[in-house]
């Protein structure tokens, strides 16, 4: 079995596509929420220098980073800079 996305890179594509659309639609909710974090902070003050579209792709980069960060060594989500500080 394996990886079929390795050997098809039509598939790989689709998938890639598929994830870039899920990240800017998850960013595009934060922006939206009424809940803040420092990570809507940190995208409001890239919306207020760049634009809110720059903003929502960033944010969604921002985001798949974190995700990836998770992924590989099991890091958790702080919401808040003060959550950070006390576990460090």
């Amino acid at each position: 079995m394996g990886d079929h996305f390795a050997h098809d890179p039509a598939a790989a594509s689709g998938w890639a596509a598929s994830m870039r659309v899920m990240l800017y639609e998850a960013a595009q909710s934060m922006m939206r929420s009424k809940k803040w974090s420092w990570l809507k902070a940190w995208a409001m003050q890239i919306a207020r220098r760049r634009g809110m579209k720059k903003a929502i792709v960033a944010l969604a980069r921002r985001m798949a980073v974190i995700m990836h960060r998770i992924w590989v060594d099991g890091t958790e989500f702080r919401w808040t800079r003060e959550q950070a500080a006390a576990t460090a």
